[in-house]
């Protein structure tokens, strides 16, 4: 009987930045010691059920990851949190992935969480200072965690000069992610670069998949689908720049930035307020100059690629195993004013 148990509404081979992450925490040497609770039903009905068995686990300590693709629309996991840390012994722990971003009706939802929760993670300092503002309270049970890759990283990192690609999208195929910004700004450069999008479909979104291919089959865009994670490696690490146009601007929660400066793809991007100082000098203002200005500056591209590759070494955790420590020891310290920085 283990101490520590996660939830999850998400796991592979779901398609959701939580499925992926999963197997990552479970695989490190801290992870090793947690159970995990993964459910696909989350209606309102099963309440109870969850209820009974996250208890037969007898873990004294609870985390869960919210929010997750798989919970959709429901409001139990809000009132698991709700029950577990005020009604019982246990502590309970959430991992709040998004917040400042949700429409006004998912954020009053989650309010039940952010006054509830025993012990709360953020992934970024202007998730936490958001929520601070709002609930100062909250200030002494809460930390910041980063986030690292998904994607792992080649075992050699190719020079600018060696890689095929030109210039590449990388994240899953979903709206409101800066893809039609992508084709309509790479399609006027298709005739002497390569261009390619890549990534999975969830597939509640196959028909938005279905726009996006007719558009590449008609602008001369590549298509890469559903690849596995060493092919994705090997893709980023063959391209020259990753142009990810983000509607409301870089940020430290893109999974899709992580795995392209892990494998030396030199990002172009958005800038927003989620936009720190540290990713500003990593990363290149699209809207400072064109892309294919970008793409034939060399000394530039070189530049980025080296500040990329130093993000990932001095800006965030060194690994999953430190994430899962990091998770495990906030969640059983027993003093509130533990923080991460």
């Amino acid at each position: 009987m283990k101490d520590f148990i996660i939830i999850t509404g998400s796991y592979p081979p779901d398609i959701c930045g939580m499925a992926d992450a999963m197997p990552f925490l479970l695989n490190t040497k801290t992870g090793q010691n947690w159970d995990i609770y993964y459910q696909k039903d989350w209606r309102f009905f099963t309440i109870l059920k969850h209820i009974r068995q996250i208890k037969d686990t007898r873990a004294k300590y609870i985390l869960m990851q919210f929010p997750t693709r798989g919970y959709g629309w429901s409001i139990v996991p809000h009132l698991l949190c709700v029950y577990f840390s005020w009604f019982t012994n246990r502590r309970f722990g959430v991992i709040v992935h998004e917040q400042s971003q949700l429409s006004l009706k998912a954020y009053l939802v989650e309010l039940l969480i952010l006054i509830s929760a025993n012990r709360i993670i953020f992934t970024t300092q202007y998730e936490r200072n958001y929520a601070i503002k709002r609930i100062p309270f909250i200030s002494k049970r809460s930390t910041i965690v980063k986030i690292v890759s998904n994607i792992t990283a080649s075992s050699k990192i190719r020079p600018v000069e060696e890689r095929s690609i030109n210039i590449i999208y990388f994240g899953q195929i979903m709206p409101q992610k800066g893809l039609e910004k992508f084709i309509i700004d790479v399609t006027s450069l298709t005739k002497h670069y390569k261009a390619v999008i890549a990534g999975q479909v969830p597939p509640m979104f196959a028909g938005y998949y279905k726009k996006i291919e007719n558009l590449c089959i008609q602008t001369g865009i590549q298509l890469k689908i559903n690849l596995n994670q060493t092919e994705v490696s090997e893709l980023l690490n063959d391209a020259k720049v990753a142009y990810l146009p983000f509607p409301d601007g870089i940020s430290e929660r893109r999974g899709s930035v992580l795995a392209s400066f892990i494998n030396g793809a030199i990002v172009v991007t958005t800038f927003g307020k989620f936009t720190t100082k540290e990713l500003e000098k990593a990363t290149i203002d699209v809207s400072e100059q064109s892309l294919q200005n970008i793409l034939c500056n060399n000394a530039l591209l070189k530049t980025k690629q080296q500040a990329g590759l130093a993000y990932m070494c001095t800006q965030l955790p060194r690994g999953w195993e430190e994430i899962a420590k990091a998770y495990e020891d906030f969640i059983k310290e027993d003093n509130y004013n533990y923080y991460i920085k």
